[in-house]
Parts: C-alpha cells; sequence; structure tokens
C-alpha cells in the first residue's frame, strides 16, 4: 500500500462560503427588518432580530472556516505503515497505530456520513484529550457508537467510499505484515489526494 496524505478540499469550502453567504445576507434581513418576517409562530419583532443576530454570528464562522480552507489547504489525513494520522501538521494531532485498530463502522447523522475507527484502547485516547469540548464530543461518539475516534469526510477531498476503502487496504495490510503470510505490503511512495 502507498502512503496517502489527504487534504482538506477546496471545492467543499467553496460550497460551505456560498451557502454562508447566502444564510448571512438573510439574516442580516432578519436583523433590518424584523416586522417582514413576523408570523403566527415568531410575533415580537426582537426575537426575530436575535435569531438573525445568532444566525450572523453561526454563519460567520462558517464563512470564517471555508475562506481558510479556500486560501490554504491543510493535510488532514496521512496512511501509513503507522497507522492513520490526523491532522498531522497541528500541535494536537493523533496517530492512530494499526495494531490499536479493530475495524471501522459508518453511521448517519443528519445524512452526514460520519466513519467510526473502534480501537482496542477507546479509554486511552478519552483520557489523552486534554481539549473539553472535543472530550465531550468523544465521550458521546464513545457512549452511543462504541467509540471515541471518527472521521468526517465533510471537508476532505475524498469521498467516504474511498476513504473506507483506503483504511481497509492498510488495516489488513498490517495484518498480513504481522502474521507473516505474502500479500500487501508498505512501500514508500506518497500519493496526495487534493481537490
Amino acid at each position: 500500500m502507498i502512503k496517502k496524505e489527504i487534504y482538506t478540499s477546496e471545492k467543499k469550502a467553496m460550497r460551505l462560503l456560498v451557502i454562508s453567504l447566502f444564510f448571512i445576507a438573510l439574516s442580516v434581513c432578519f436583523i433590518i427588518n424584523p416586522k417582514v418576517f413576523i408570523n403566527p409562530f415568531l410575533q415580537a419583532s426582537y426575537l426575530i432580530q436575535g435569531i438573525g443576530l445568532l444566525s450572523v454570528l453561526f454563519f460567520g464562522f462558517g464563512m470564517y472556516v471555508a475562506t481558510r480552507r479556500i486560501v490554504k489547504t491543510e493535510l488532514a489525513l496521512v496512511v501509513d505503515v503507522e497507522g492513520i494520522h490526523m491532522y498531522p501538521k497541528k500541535a494536537n494531532s493523533k496517530l492512530i497505530n494499526w495494531e490499536c485498530i479493530i475495524g471501522f463502522s459508518e453511521i448517519k447523522i443528519n445524512g452526514q456520513k460520519i466513519l467510526i475507527i473502534k480501537v482496542s484502547n477507546p479509554e486511552y485516547w478519552l483520557l489523552r484529550e486534554s481539549n473539553m469540548i472535543k472530550k465531550k464530543m468523544m465521550q458521546f461518539n464513545f457512549s452511543n457508537y462504541g467509540s471515541p475516534l471518527s472521521i468526517s469526510t465533510g471537508f476532505l477531498a475524498i469521498s467516504q467510499e474511498d476513504l473506507v476503502q483506503i483504511l481497509e487496504e492498510g488495516l489488513s495490510a498490517k495484518k498480513v505484515e504481522t502474521t507473516g503470510k505474502e500479500g500487501d505490503f508498505f512501500i514508500s511512495e506518497t500519493q496526495v489526494i487534493k481537490s
């Protein structure tokens, strides 16, 4: 198996930017002219303005993230002989060794596919996380899906199916290597996946 470097997707970031701009424009209309949006459910103009303000903040953050990913694509995943490196260029990067990986499963949340990485030592990953928000998300994943580790391909320059195939190949190649049987093995080439 060839070492794979998977980057964030400029196309998907551009889509998020367009959606964010649309909703920011709509939210500004909520703030400027709330009386137009009064209906049986929302009759107070200050409530409509509040929703508009919260929406501007939320989609403004989406616009910021999208713009950063358009200007500079980031290396998100590296799959190599050691395992899966998640955001390897960042200080809080994670290396999930093949020896710790049991397998993979897919779930769908609000139409978004998420890949769950099943590991033999889930408690280790929970104890290792220092960011409280990420830790809570990992605890939620662990209690609901059996593993704290997951990957969303929403911003990656690869489809969910292709990523699953790469990870399955890596896991099976490592199993072949440890059992000593002939088969796939890692070679020192690198394939870069960008969009």
